[in-house]
């Protein structure tokens, strides 16, 4: 090839990688869906949950900026290795729910999931949803210390009965492909011993369809991080039109399973084409030039337009909400959240949210 060619090829992909997606959707014939949910759930999803035993609580205020009533309690439990070599979870890491809520319940939330997030990277997994064992024997190993994990945090519904949902995984896509039984017998085990606590199960948007033990749990959990709008900032209308027939394809599973939708994560980042592939954007960026906060709104806006009002979504908790030090407050340093992360305090995200809670 010579240069000239090699050049126009370039110039082509260019283009063709900043304009919107042309691609075609086969239409999928829409199921009658009977489900209906009796009030929503107005949630949002807290990362840092240790800084609420203490240093967090002063200044905690998700509840009245935003209007939720319902909090999802998500920690990151890594995987560690034992002085034996074996590897665990730190179950004994759920004895702080207890403190958190009686550090947060006057706050204005009466309702809690707890969603711990169980990471590999440890074991060379950068992201949960590519870990897979190296042996039957690992799995056995690894799945005992899940379950005894997924235990204590759903032991914690009976001293604290503000904890009615318990997600049982998050975006483990390799796992749930390959070991569905110990997700099916982990939750039938829950439901015996905390008959009073729901389940749920949260599927990356690229996962869902694959899961196939919906049926052993409460709400179908989806973390709906599509690629909608290959756009810069995309209009509402833009996203709106490019949820349409994930909307079908949502509602027809909700109605096969007989089981509401619980977006058990939902959110866009402030930065260019936070609608597209979130996943290849680059990380944490505290440059303003990179800020966006009208994609945010947008994106929002778009998925409460179309999801909100449908009888067979539960709800949903947005992320995320950020843990801000009292300090920072104290010393105008605000600002320093205005970044291209998916964190939406301080942001114009916030009145999209807290109008859509209340009404």
């Amino acid at each position: 090839m010579n240069k000239y060619c090699f050049l126009a090829l370039s110039l082509l992909l260019s283009f063709c990688a900043c304009e919107p997606s042309n691609e075609t959707i086969t239409d999928e014939p829409l199921l009658e869906n009977t489900v209906t949910v009796d009030s929503k759930i107005t949630g949002g999803n807290i990362l840092k949950t240790f800084r609420l035993t203490g240093l967090g609580t002063e200044s905690f205020d998700m509840p009245s900026q935003t209007n939720a009533k319902w909090i999802a309690l998500s920690p990151i439990i890594n995987i560690r290795k034992a002085p034996d070599g074996s590897l665990f979870f730190e179950a004994n890491k759920a004895a702080n729910v207890p403190k958190i809520i009686a550090n947060i319940k006057d706050k204005g939330a009466d309702n809690f999931m707890l969603k711990p997030q169980i990471s590999f990277e440890l074991l060379g997994f950068d992201f949960w949803g590519d870990f897979q064992a190296s042996s039957e024997e690992q799995w056995q190993e690894i799945e005992a210390s899940f379950r005894t994990l997924l235990l204590a945090y759903a032991a914690t519904s009976v001293t604290n009965p503000e904890v009615k949902i318990l997600c049982i995984g998050n975006e483990l896509s390799h796992f749930t492909r390959l070991r569905p039984n110990f997700f099916k017998s982990i939750a039938q085990e829950i439901k015996n011993l905390y008959p009073n606590l729901k389940l749920t199960y949260a599927a990356n948007w690229d996962e869902y369809e694959h899961i196939t033990f919906w049926d052993s749990v409460d709400y179908i959990g989806i973390n709906p991080y599509f690629p909608l709008v290959n756009k810069a900032t995309p209009s509402v209308a833009d996203i709106q039109n490019a949820y349409k027939s994930i909307k079908t394809k949502l509602s027809n599973l909700s109605a096969t399973h007989n089981k509401p939708i619980l977006f058990t994560e939902y959110g866009f980042r402030s930065i260019d084409f936070a609608a597209w592939k979130a996943w290849e954007l680059p990380e944490f960026i505290t440059n303003q030039s990179a800020y966006n906060p009208d994609v945010q709104s947008n994106g929002y806006q778009a998925f409460f337009n179309t999801f909100w009002k449908e009888k067979w979504v539960a709800g949903g908790f947005f992320w995320v909400w950020e843990i801000v030090p009292q300090a920072d407050i104290d010393n105008g340093l605000e600002s320093n959240y205005l970044n291209s992360d998916w964190t939406i305090n301080y942001k114009p995200v916030l009145d999209v949210i807290k109008f859509n809670y209340l009404n």
